[in-house]
């Protein structure tokens, strides 16, 4: 059916079409695993040594606040009441640069400070005040990190952050959207190893990337209100007041030097191979453009083999408040304060990244599951062709399931081996082996009318067939020659034949179970011929003859 042979063609093809892309797209040639990570952090303190001549230390930004920043100038723009069941008042702002707004260590994370709530009591008498700290954005977060991974060989390769084998460098990113939703990254600064191991970034580098400024509005759902939930504040005059003013004033929401923020830096490490499949675009900050990431990765990674490129990617939370609680107890009484501020999570432990690495068994592999696939589209037009072409399935469907009957089989064989009798004495003449001038007399014939073939070509064939036939390589071709040549085409051919009735063959050590109803048919026979033959058979005939004869009258 060639319209079936067709479409199955046409299936495998764009199979084929489909496993390639899919292949090449998904990189299956090749050996990856993700790396295991590990890191050590802490916080530091820019004080501008070895920096450049516009380097602002914090002792010195600290003190540029608390004489010109706005939130300690003009703290009331900052003012903000949360309204739920009943109203919280932030209000009445200090500023201080004292060491609380130093940063905090919490297993995996570094908090910063930007506002804190602080409650006095002693002897009885409590005292409240709100303080924004300075010099946040001016302090610096440090990072050592180590990552380990098992190469295609199951040889185990680890790396630092420091400069040595298999050293990463790093890209400071942020995860953005790209076409077809597809993950791109926007990356900004490049940091090669330290002799430290010390991956260090201020604070303020963390915000910007992530695109938050402490003085701007978050405008997160979670951060507004309702005039109506103002109503039912305990101090609703109040607030409701407030309200009005902040509209006016454009202050509804509060700011992220109130509320806080919370960023994740998520760390991906990429060997040469890996980092391909990886897109990367320059950022840009307030108008800034960043170095293209595609000549920063190619020379790094091309430039010695071992190097890794590590993706520090920047994740922003700003839709929860990042409220830290401390409590710290005196003589005649307690001091508590509940910071916001800057909380930056960095991930640590599991698998990050993708290291790559040309595999052969890979490739093998990938061939093979080819090659199974392939065998889908028969399947299918197997299918089509049986169950769904309405009566020519019925025929098809025949032809798929046609029974074995060895009975019919040995039959063939045994009819074939009597036609190959009468054509043998046929051929010879009724002699008892068959000449080459036999065959040279008869093929010539045949092909008498074939113009294709010469007389040399014809010669050669007589040749090759006689020598086929030929077996015992006497110069003649006898009978059972003749008879093995004719039953080549058969299922059965001539000793298998005799073997299946050869009482001292072999049935193999499962053949009594599966075949024992062939060969119980073959014991009745041979019980049988071996019941006339015997003389007690022949006597019990020659005397039940006569008796049958009389009542027949015969």
């Amino acid at each position: 059916n060639v319209r079936l042979g067709l479409f199955m063609r046409a299936l495998q093809i764009a199979l084929v079409a489909v496993l390639v892309y899919y292949f090449y797209i998904s990189r299956q040639f090749y050996f990856t695993a993700s790396a295991d990570m590990s890191l050590h952090i802490w916080s530091t303190q820019n004080s501008c040594v070895g920096g450049t001549a516009d380097c602002v230390s914090f002792t010195e930004k600290a003190q540029q606040d608390l004489q010109s920043a706005s939130f300690c100038t003009n703290p009331d723009q900052y003012n903000y009441y949360y309204v739920d069941s009943q109203a919280w008042e932030y209000k009445d702002f200090q500023c201080t640069s004292s060491s609380q707004s130093a940063s905090i260590k919490m297993s995996d994370q570094l908090y910063f400070p930007t506002f804190y709530q602080e409650d006095v009591t002693r002897n009885g008498e409590s005292t409240s005040t709100n303080y924004f700290t300075t010099a946040v954005e001016e302090q610096q977060t440090a990072v050592l990190l180590k990552y380990s991974v098992l190469d295609h060989k199951k040889v185990s390769r680890r790396g630092y952050s420091h400069p040595g084998p298999n050293e990463m460098a790093i890209l400071i990113a942020r995860e953005m959207e790209g076409v077809d939703g597809a993950v791109q990254y926007e990356t900004f600064d490049a940091h090669l190893p330290q002799e430290s191991g010390a991956f260090v970034v201020p604070v303020a580098r963390w915000l910007a990337v992530a695109g938050v400024a402490l003085d701007e509005v978050n405008d997160a759902e979670s951060m507004s209100r309702s005039d109506e939930a103002a109503q039912a504040s305990s101090n609703s005059a109040e607030v409701l007041a407030w309200l009005s003013d902040a509209h006016a004033k454009g202050w509804y929401q509060p700011t992220f030097r109130l509320t806080g923020v919370n960023l994740v830096v998520k760390f991906q490490f990429y060997n040469s191979v890996g980092a391909r499949g990886v897109n990367l675009q320059a950022g840009s900050i307030d108008g800034v453009q960043a170095d293209d990431p595609e000549i920063f990765r190619n020379d790094w990674l091309n430039d010695q083999d071992g190097r890794v490129l590590c993706l520090a990617v920047v994740q922003v939370e700003k839709d929860l408040w990042t409220g830290l609680p401390q409590v710290w107890f005196t003589d005649n009484g307690h001091i508590s304060r509940f910071y916001e501020g800057v909380k930056i999570e960095f991930q640590n432990g599991g698998e990050y990244g993708q290291f790559a690495w040309f595999d052969p068994q890979t490739v093998f592999n990938t061939i093979a599951s080819v090659a199974v696939y392939i065998g889908f589209p028969v399947i299918i037009v197997n299918m089509v062709a049986v169950y769904l072409c309405g009566k020519t399935s019925k025929v098809y469907l025949k032809a798929q399931n046609q029974p074995v009957n060895l009975g019919m089989m040995f039959c063939n064989t045994a009819c074939t081996l009597m036609m190959a009798k009468t054509a043998f004495d046929s051929i010879s003449n009724g002699e008892k082996m068959v000449t080459k001038e036999h065959f040279d007399r008869r093929l010539k014939e045949l092909f008498a009318g074939n113009k294709a073939l010469s007389d040399d070509e014809k010669n050669q064939m007589v040749e090759f067939v006689y020598q086929c036939l030929d077996n015992e390589d006497d110069g003649s071709v006898t009978l059972p020659e003749f008879c093995t040549a004719l039953t080549a085409g058969c299922v059965v051919s001539v000793s298998d034949m005799a073997a299946a009735f050869d009482q001292q063959a072999s049935s193999g050590p499962l053949g009594p179970l599966f075949i024992h109803g062939m060969k119980r048919e073959q014991e009745l026979v041979h019980q049988e011929l071996a019941l006339e033959a015997s003389p007690e058979s022949q006597d019990t005939i020659k005397k039940v003859s006569p008796a049958q004869d009389d009542e027949t009258g015969g």
